[in-house]
Parts: C-alpha cells; structure tokens; sequence
C-alpha cells in the first residue's frame, strides 16, 4: 500500500499539476450538487404535496434530457478539439462557433417538439405553463458552452458561476416557496440562474479567452452535425436513460411516485457525483497525452473508494434519509438500494469509455455500447409495458443491467483493441 500511494505523490508532482487542481474545481462544483438537495428536498416536501414535489422531479428529468439532446454530443466531440488548438485562437473561434450556431437550431427545434408534447400528451397538458418555464433551464444550457472550459483545461471559471447560482437559485426557492401553491416558483429560479450562468460564462469566453462569433457558412455547420452525430447517439442513449423512468411512472403510476423514485435518484446521482469529474478532467487530458500511467492509477484508486462508498450507502441509507427528512417512503429505501448495485457498475463503465476508448481514437466503439445496451433496453421495457409489469422496483432492476451491460461491451472493445490497461 506504502509503494502505491508513493505512485500516487509521484503522479501529481510529476507534470499533473494542472489535471489536479481542475479536479477539485471539478469536484467543489459536484460537492454543491449534493448540498443542494441535503438544503433543499426536504423542505419542498415538507411544503408541497406529494405530487406537486413529484411534477418537480419529472420537470427536471424532462430539462435534464431535452439539455443532452440540444449539445448533441458537442461535450465530447468539441471537447478534444478545443484541447488540441488552445493556443490557436482563431481555431477557437471557429468551432466555438460553429457549435453554438448548430446547438441553437437544435435549441428552437427542441422546443417546437416540447410544446407540442405538452399540448397532445396528457400528463404533459394538466401542467402546460409549468413545463413552459422549465424550458428556461434549457435555455440557460444553452448559453453555458461547458465543453468550452473542460478543452481549455480552465474549471474554475464553470465552478466560480456554477456554485454561485446554484446557491443563490437554492437560497430564493428556499425563502419563497412555503406553501403548496407556490411551487410554480421553483422553475422559475431554478431557469434564471440558469441563464444567469450562461451570460457570465459567455462574458468570460468573449473577455478573457478573446473568443469571437464569427459568420460560419452552413456546409461547416451540417458537417459539424454529421460529426457529433455519433457522439449524439450515446448521449441520447444516456439522455433517455435519466428521463425514461421518471416518465414512465407519471404514465402509469402517479405524480406522488415519480417524487419517491426521484428522491432515490437524486442520491443515486450524488454518489456518482464525486466520480464526474475524473472524467471530465481525464477524457481531454488522455485525448493529449495518451497516458495511460496516470489512467491505471485512477481507474484502481476510483474503483475502489466507489466499492466502499457503495457498500456503506447501502446498510447505511434509512438512517440518513431519517436525519435530513421529517418522513420518508419505503419505496425510496428500496429503490436507493437498488440502484447502488447499478453504481458499483456505472462508475468503471464511464472511466472505460471517453477517458480511455474515446481518448484513444475509439470513440464508435464507446458510443455503440450505450447504444447496443439501450436498444435491448427498449426491447425489455416494450415487454414490462405489454405485460403490466411497470413499477418503480422493476425500471430500477433494469437500470442495474443497463450498466452491467454497458461495462461488459466495453470491456470486450477493450480486449479487442488490444489495450493493455493494466500491464506496465
């Protein structure tokens, strides 16, 4: 153990100063997603009913997914190219550009298609002007190129803004919203900061970084969507698998049980926070240096302290929920332990793809695994759905395979690539 953490000092001494510090900006600005919830779920659901707090959780599923479908997959395939031409302004300027000018035709034709969702499917029209204000947080995406700041190695600039208005959006929603029906406000805030964050992420590219929008000739832009196209396709596999679940349930189950699966998703989602950015600092740096030194230490040091943390979540949850909320559902306990399973898979499956397939130049290969994996997905939930099986406890059963599915493809991409990860 001594020769390994002496590996470990040796790593960050040795040239990997910059990797490091943009991890714990990284990792400050995941920190504030886990505080936010620990602040603010449990007084919304001591103050809004049951299914006011489960059309929250559903709105912010519903934003999360149209958000990955209007980057179209520009936060991996820009990324690496910002990395490459740091120091190439007029480079940076160009596909800057180029992927703000495509993203926004994506921006208005996502919400010509959400409006009209929101007109024709019910439980989408019982709460039509609510939906409408939570396309602000999409909006606000929109304006924060953070595949930007992730190519130029600069994380303190998303965190700085991100941190930011994440509290300042949490602190307004806490002091206003106190009773039932004042949960309107919520996408309100919660799409301001958003835009809020755009607009200070935008000064910061234009001023410090002296990025300029620049006319781009239309062929460029359909390339450039030809180009993220495969891209697209994992991130919409991945997109559909966070909106999926919650939307089902609102079709077949209620408003009141979207809110219970939400809950346990969201600390599904916190436990996977501190891993995010590992790979959003090592998929641009492994796309430079292709070193896969530092990637064996990670992916052994990661694996394990997600092993421990995993274990202790799941023996250790009903108490916690007991310390932050005043009552909890058993359904939440039960679904929480259920997708800490799908966790300790999830976690090895992302560092094998766009820090270590991508980055190598097998980035086909790591977006067909999510989608080989979705569409069996689709086939098993199809079955669910004729037989009368949806329920919380089997959409997060199928999540678990969903990411024991995804690890074993990429592990066999990686055997067939002949990458040898884990011999000196």
């Amino acid at each position: 153990m001594s020769n390994y953490l002496k590996k470990i000092d040796l790593v960050v001494v040795k040239g990997y100063k910059q990797i490091v510090v943009n991890f714990f900006y990284l990792l400050l600005l995941q920190l504030s997603s886990i505080v936010i919830p620990f602040v603010l779920f449990p007084h919304l659901t001591s103050v809004l009913s049951e299914s006011n707090f489960g059309l929250i959780i559903l709105s912010l599923s519903l934003t999360q997914f149209l958000s990955i479908l209007m980057d179209f997959g520009y936060n991996l395939s820009a990324t690496p190219i910002i990395a490459k031409n740091a120091k190439n302004s007029l480079r940076l300027s160009f596909t800057f550009s180029n992927a703000m000018y495509s993203r926004f035709l994506l921006l208005i034709t996502l919400y010509f298609l959400f409006f009209l969702a929101c007109l024709f499917i019910d439980n989408l029209r019982e709460d039509f002007w609510f939906h409408q204000l939570s396309y602000l947080f999409v909006l606000g995406n929109f304006m924060f190129p953070i595949w930007f700041f992730q190519g130029m190695q600069e994380m303190k600039f998303i965190t700085i803004v991100g941190v930011s208005t994440k509290g300042i959006s949490t602190l307004l929603a806490y002091i206003f919203i106190q009773n039932n029906s004042e949960y309107y406000l919520y996408p309100i805030f919660l799409g301001l900061a958003s835009i809020i964050s755009g607009l200070f992420a935008l000064w910061i590219i234009f001023n410090k970084f002296k990025i300029q929008l620049i006319p781009i000739k239309s062929k460029f832009i359909t390339s450039s969507l030809k180009d993220s196209s495969g891209f697209f396709l994992s991130r919409l596999s991945i997109s559909y698998l966070l909106f999926i679940n919650p939307f089902l349930l609102s079709l077949f189950a209620s408003k009141a049980i979207v809110g219970f699966y939400g809950i346990a998703e969201k600390f599904y989602n916190i436990l996977q926070a501190g891993y995010r950015p590992v790979v959003a600092v090592l998929y641009p740096y492994m796309a430079q240096k292709k070193d896969l030194k530092l990637y064996r230490i990670v992916i052994i040091s990661i694996c394990l302290i997600n092993t421990i943390v995993c274990l202790i979540a799941y023996f250790y949850i009903e108490p916690f929920l007991a310390l932050i909320f005043d009552s909890y559902s058993v359904i939440t306990v039960d679904v929480f332990r259920v997708l800490v399973v799908a966790s300790f898979f999830f976690v090895p499956s992302q560092l094998l793809g766009y820090p270590l397939l991508g980055a190598l130049g097998h980035g086909r290969e790591a977006n067909l695994s999510v989608v080989i994996v979705t569409i069996f997905h689709l086939i098993f939930l199809s079955i669910l759905i004729i037989l009368s099986k949806i329920d919380v406890y089997s959409l997060s059963t199928v999540i678990v395979f969903v990411h024991l599915g995804i690890l074993m493809v990429r592990i066999i991409y990686i055997k067939r690539k002949k990458i040898n990860v884990f011999i000196h």
